[in-house]
């Protein structure tokens, strides 16, 4: 694997092949940002970089530290991701033990702890002293949605890289690449990601994406067209779908963008449902700009109290009724 596989990410890359190259290392770092942005990828690279024989700050691939990485069993790495929804003290203890011991084939041991957030204080603090004086063979790569939930001890002994999504374009391209998927359809999954690699290929493989697609026509259809009985009879559907509620609603808010888009500049150009532009007109006769933008809000809000564990199909009935109002 070579840093040009991680998609994306172009300034970061660039700044870690300079620091591996000329041996620049923090010993603790974070790389905080959105779900499914590649953060892994690019602490996976990192490793494998900084294992490489050929200290070129890129890996070659076809060295031997190169090729125990490629095959994910190398002895200096540790990759420690959380037991359910947390990460354990059990799990700390075994890194503990792990940084201890000299490397064996690298120069460095480094290890990568997946969703760092999900350590609770007793091991965040376990970790304290290795952070506080590191032995001078290791490197910890923190990866996290969320920096804000991690003790500000902690942050302060790593140096933090924020990343944002991966630009548009780079998705298409990507998928158009991978699967065998139409531009138009590409753009859409694209737009639904925002810019989160991983979350337009759970798109593109998901088998319920194009229920997904039919049910959320007929639920604006139904909203629009004051069907009361049909849209609460979508009930079933939403809680049929509950474990990608998340998408569902997503793809809601896409099409209110769509219409509020259409209804400011009638731009088809720049509509992602440009292919649904009779649908979208009928849709933007009914509504005003005051009620497209309440109902995105609305929508932003439900996916806001599923996030809070609220009940849920109280929440999508009381999300449907707000919908429908006037």
């Amino acid at each position: 694997m070579s840093f040009n596989l991680v998609i994306g990410h172009e300034k970061e890359k660039l700044y870690l092949q300079q620091v591996i190259k000329e041996k620049r290392l923090p010993h603790a770092m974070m790389l905080e940002g959105p779900e499914g942005i590649g953060k892994l990828s690019l602490g996976l690279q990192m490793t494998q970089a900084v294992f490489c024989d050929s200290i070129t700050g890129d890996a070659c691939g076809v060295c031997r530290n190169c090729i125990k990485m490629m095959h994910d069993n190398h002895p200096d790495f540790m990759l420690i991701e959380p037991d359910g929804n947390q990460i354990k003290n059990a799990q700390i203890e075994s890194f503990q033990e792990f940084v201890n011991i000299k490397p064996y084939d690298a120069a460095y041991k480094v290890i990568i702890i997946k969703d760092a957030h999900k350590m609770n204080a007793s091991s965040q603090n376990r970790i304290l002293k290795t952070l506080e004086e590191p032995p001078a063979h290791v490197i910890v790569i923190m990866l996290t949605t969320n920096s804000e939930s991690l003790l500000p001890t902690v942050l302060s002994r790593a140096l933090i890289i924020k990343l944002s999504g991966v630009h548009q374009n780079l998705v298409v391209d990507y998928l158009k690449a991978q699967y065998e998927t139409s531009q138009e359809d590409a753009e859409l999954i694209a737009k639904l990601s925002e810019g989160s690699i991983g979350r337009a290929i759970e798109y593109m493989t998901s088998d319920s994406f194009e229920e997904i697609r039919k049910h959320t026509e007929i639920i604006l259809d139904s909203i629009h067209g004051k069907e009361r009985s049909k849209l609460l009879g979508e009930l079933s559907y939403f809680t049929a779908e509950k474990e990608n509620i998340h998408k569902v609603l997503d793809y809601m808010i896409l099409w209110y963008r769509d219409i509020l888009l259409f209804k400011q500049a009638k731009a088809k150009h720049l509509l992602v449902h440009s292919q649904s532009i009779d649908f979208i007109k009928k849709l933007t006769r009914n509504l005003s700009l005051k009620k497209i933008i309440q109902n995105i809000e609305v929508i932003e809000t439900t996916k806001r109290k599923l996030r809070q564990h609220a009940h849920f199909d109280l929440t999508i009935e009381v999300m449907l009724i707000k919908l429908l109002e006037e």
